[in-house]
């Protein structure tokens, strides 16, 4: 099998899909900080959970006291309390060698320092499927500034998995291309121990992907090939259990875990707004969470919707949507958007709860992200979205076969 390379320096589209991110995210982040005397501050439960969960879980660690909080709540499971929000985080723990009075002043570069790194995960999945590494920056750039990334700001933990979560497919991508072993079992690995909540839609999505790419033929694999990558799935889960064994049983203790759609509910919302709140989501940058101001009553108010793509929108979706050619990103995206509009299979991505949260979007933006790019790389290199590539299909959305 044949490999596609880089010109030479191709190190420096890494750097320049990392510092990209960091330096458009530093003059968004920047004013807002010098005005407010070296803090980044948002409103509501940023300020009074985000930060102040960062410090007390900070001053812990420092201090050693990792077993009982008696600072949450009446008394809480420190591990199992705390995994959602940032005991798993690398940001998190880049926080520790600093005093404890520092540690608000670092949430506004933290935040700067997730979005550089969303750019360049989004870069090294994207670069796989162009021929011009340009475009993969760009679609990094896409991705990491999507309107789920701005929306949850309010929620800052969120962005670990928009970070981890392209390795992730780049690990299976690289699995299935060049049979590499081990680095799948590494990437579930990480994107459990960041987040357990957002592993499980990533598992979801995950199996979707890769089924559906071996269904349109796009992938091959022999029974031995398959069973060594399920081997290491579970051995990338096995080594995330130091924090998920612990936050399983501090979650089954909480009622609202058990809480499945049924009935209408599982194929229709309950309120109407909300379908056009999905359907905006896509088209137009988001309203901050609890100020819905295209659907006040669409009930989904911190749900994380947000998928707007900047200075594209839907553009190049549409356009590679409408090609007559054939490709898994053309048949990947359709049941992405059903997905997003039927309640039960919305919930998939989180275990079937039926609280109505779109917090699996960012997935989605990543595939509108790879159709934007290769639709503006097709429509450069042919002068047509509706041309094939050298291979017969879209040259980018398959791998190069020798």
């Amino acid at each position: 099998m044949t490999q596609l390379r880089f010109p030479e320096r191709a190190s420096s589209y890494y750097w320049r899909a990392f510092l990209y991110g960091i330096g458009i995210s530093l003059l968004f982040f920047l004013p807002f900080i010098l005005w407010d005397d070296g803090y980044f501050l948002f409103y509501g439960d940023f300020n009074v959970q985000q930060v102040p969960f960062y410090q007390m879980c900070h001053d812990a660690i420092r201090s050693g006291n990792l077993g009982w909080s008696w600072t949450t709540d009446l008394g809480a499971n420190f591990i199992g309390s705390y995994t959602f929000y940032l005991l798993g985080s690398p940001f998190f723990w880049l926080t520790i060698p600093f005093p404890s009075a520092a540690v608000p002043h670092l949430m506004g570069p933290l935040l700067v320092l997730k979005f550089g790194c969303a750019s360049l995960t989004g870069f090294i999945y994207l670069k796989r499927y162009v021929r011009t590494p340009d475009y993969a920056v760009l679609g990094g750039m896409l991705y990491a500034f999507s309107g789920f990334s701005v929306y949850n700001i309010f929620f800052n933990h969120f962005h670990e998995a928009i970070v981890v979560f392209p390795l992730l497919l780049w690990a299976l991508d690289e699995y299935m291309a060049t049979k590499r072993r081990g680095v799948f079992a590494l990437l579930v690995f990480a994107s459990c121990f960041m987040n357990y909540y957002f592993f499980v839609g990533q598992v979801v999505f995950c199996v979707i992907y890769f089924f559906l790419r071996l269904i349109v033929k796009d992938w091959r694999i022999g029974l031995r090939d398959f069973a060594l990558l399920a081997c290491e799935a579970v051995l990338g889960l096995l080594c995330s259990c130091v924090l998920l064994i612990p936050t399983v049983l501090c979650v089954v203790q909480n009622p609202r875990v058990d809480n499945p759609p049924n009935g209408w509910g599982a194929l229709l919302y309950g309120w109407n707004q909300r379908y056009v709140h999905i359907l905006e989501c896509f088209f137009f940058p988001p309203d901050i969470p609890a100020r819905p101001n295209f659907t006040p009553d669409s009930e989904s108010k911190w749900a994380s919707l947000g998928a707007w793509l900047p200075l594209f929108s839907m553009t190049g979706v549409f356009a590679t949507l409408q090609a007559r050619r054939k490709s898994w990103i053309k048949t990947l995206l359709p049941i992405l958007f059903l997905m997003a509009f039927v309640p039960i299979l919305n919930s998939s991505f989180q275990l079937f709860n039926s609280s109505y949260y779109a917090r699996w979007f960012y997935m989605l933006t990543l595939m509108m992200s790879l159709a934007t790019v290769t639709a503006l790389e097709t429509r450069a290199r042919t002068g047509s979205v509706q041309s094939n590539g050298p291979l017969g299909l879209p040259w980018a959305l398959r791998f190069p076969s020798g």
